[in-house]
């Protein structure tokens, strides 16, 4: 089983989960490495232009992205990296990581924020999250996330990215927004301070208002996308 940096690649019949560390810091790789050295699909790159062209022909699973890359000139190149690709599970990490930088990656629909130098340990318990379609942003931030939304919404304004139906009460567009960014019942329960059984009611009134199926097509049409 391989270890470390490399091209990404696949075996016949076995899936693997395949990650791509977009740095050129090679102590920051170093450090994530340590986190995820359980996973045997691991590759980097180490300019803007390798990074989106690694994404664009080997799809993977989930990329890891140093706001420091050279190229990438931090959020201007990871809204060109979102508007082009969808779907996308993006792990964002900053050297002094901030709540409207924070706030900004979120609206963009980036799924994790963290120091880049962060504890190997915690990316390792990052990595298993997104991959299981949680986030991993800090509960004040996704807070502050769903208030400034509500006061775009209570202003007749929507923000850039998401399109939130108005039959939706208050509380449901906020469990709405939630799920457009990948937060379980769980995770949105305790953003939102109520119970886990009340979520799951107010998402069974937003499928009914919104004709959404599941989950996947709600996230889908509150970011915009046709479902």
């Amino acid at each position: 089983m391989f270890h470390g940096e490399g091209d990404c690649s696949v075996n016949s019949g076995v899936i693997i989960m395949s990650i791509l560390l977009g740095s050129a810091d090679a102590n920051v790789r170093q450090r994530w490495t340590n986190g995820i050295n359980h996973f045997n699909d691991i590759c980097k790159a180490e300019k803007y232009e390798e990074f989106r062209n690694t994404i664009q022909e080997k799809k993977p699973d989930l990329v890891f992205l140093h706001l420091n890359l050279p190229g990438l000139n931090r959020l201007i190149g990871v809204t060109a990296i979102t508007n082009e690709i969808s779907g996308l599970c993006m792990f964002v990490f900053s050297n002094k990581p901030n709540d409207d930088e924070g706030l900004a990656l979120l609206r963009l629909g980036v799924r994790g924020y963290a120091n880049a130098y962060m504890d190997p340990r915690l990316i390792e318990k990052a990595t298993e999250l997104l991959l299981q379609g949680q986030m991993w942003v800090g509960r004040r931030l996704i807070t502050q996330f769903v208030e400034n939304t509500n006061q775009a919404i209570s202003k007749g304004s929507e923000t850039r990215m998401m399109k939130i139906p108005t039959s939706l009460t208050n509380r449901e567009q906020q469990v709405a927004i939630l799920i457009s960014q990948g937060a379980k019942n769980k995770q949105i329960a305790s953003v939102l301070g109520i119970a886990e059984h009340t979520v799951k009611i107010h998402l069974g009134s937003i499928f009914n208002k919104t004709g959404a199926k599941d989950r996947l097509q709600l996230a889908l049409l509150i970011r915009g996308h046709q479902v």
